[in-house]
């Protein structure tokens, strides 16, 4: 095996385990913005509360914590979870079937990102789709979106629709 064969193996593996690290990272994510939300729901805070008889308590004993409920963030969740992501998503998939108005599918990604950054920072693999279908249709050759790509977009727009309704 030559030199250039080994790199070119290497270059592969190295390219192979990035994707595996990045899949890994995705999940992570989800499985923190799942697991956050759970018990956001439940309405535990993250910060732990010792009882007042317990603190007074002068042993070594291992202090047992508790979680105490907190309404505010019952509200505020119960909030992000009525967010229309239907209503977010129909005027994009309205303008993908006809695939003439480019520029206007590129500004309701753009929009569809914004709105994404402010209900849920963590969903970053998911905002990188976004910013790719985005560079793709701004810098678009055909005046016209081919079936290919208007069909692949409108796989990744419900793809998209499904991971956000389990983030809220």
């Amino acid at each position: 095996m030559t030199e250039i064969d080994k790199r070119e193996e290497l270059k592969s593996t190295i390219r192979k385990a990035v994707a595996l690290l990045g899949n890994i990272s995705e999940k992570i994510n989800e499985v923190t913005s799942t697991l956050s939300l759970a018990l956001t729901l439940a309405g535990y805070r993250e910060e732990a509360v010792i009882p007042g008889e317990v603190a007074e308590a002068k042993s070594s004993a291992p202090i047992p914590i508790t979680f105490q409920k907190k309404e505010e963030r019952v509200a505020e969740v119960s909030s992000v979870v009525a967010r229309p992501i239907e209503s977010k998503f129909k005027t994009l998939e309205e303008l993908v079937p006809g695939g003439t108005r480019i520029r206007a599918m590129f500004a309701e990604l753009e929009d569809l990102r914004d709105w994404i950054m402010g209900l849920s920072p963590m969903q970053s693999s998911l905002l990188y789709q976004i910013n790719q279908w985005s560079r793709k249709l701004k810098n678009y050759p055909y005046p016209k979106l081919t079936e290919q790509d208007g069909g692949e977009l409108m796989f990744s727009i419900h793809e998209w629709k499904v991971r956000l309704s389990k983030i809220s």
